[in-house]
């Protein structure tokens, strides 16, 4: 389990990002979302909301202001750990890694560019201005391949100095395999 933990995720962002493909082998069906652990001393959040259209559109729209600068990686960091369900609980999974903020909100990977298309976060992240996500959906298009069919709880972890979580947000999905 050990091995699998380490390996996983390294093989699939190293096979995804030299392969800079499209994988079709699944799709992502959203359950719901949840905005947590919003930090009052780091964030002014004036909406943190997730909104299920259909059976297979759910949006989260977000609007805040920071109470702190974010200028670069070692300021902000986004953690994103994996959960899978199983024996009725979601237990951590395979997947757990950490990008610097500003190297994430860039990164042409994981279908960033299509989710961030409604907003305006862009680095350096300043204090007191209004920033915004609206319809933000990922898609599995630009996801690494071969992620186990089932349901997931992917959690992001917005963070200040790699110590303090700024907000978190948790998205329900499950992942079905096209044959």
């Amino acid at each position: 389990m050990f091995v699998l933990k380490i390996l996983f995720p390294i093989l699939c962002i190293g096979l995804f990002s030299f392969a800079n493909s499209i994988q079709t082998l699944y799709k992502f069906v959203p359950e719901h979302c949840e905005v947590k652990n919003v930090n009052k001393s780091l964030i002014n959040l004036k909406v943190g909301k997730c909104y299920k259209l259909s059976r297979t559109e759910l949006y989260l729209n977000a609007s805040g202001y920071l109470l702190q600068d974010i200028l670069n990686d070692r300021m902000g960091q986004v953690k994103i750990t994996g959960y899978q369900f199983r024996s009725n609980e979601y237990r951590k999974g395979p997947i757990e890694f950490m990008l610097g903020f500003c190297t994430a909100i860039r990164s042409k990977d994981y279908d960033i560019p299509n989710m961030l298309r409604y907003s305006n976060v862009e680095c350096p992240l300043k204090k007191n201005v209004n920033y915004y996500v609206y319809k933000l959906s990922p898609n599995a298009t630009n996801m690494p391949p071969l992620i186990p069919a089932e349901r997931w709880k992917l959690q992001l972890d917005f963070m200040y100095l790699n110590k303090y979580i700024i907000a978190t947000i948790e998205w329900y999905s499950g992942v079905e395999y096209i044959i």
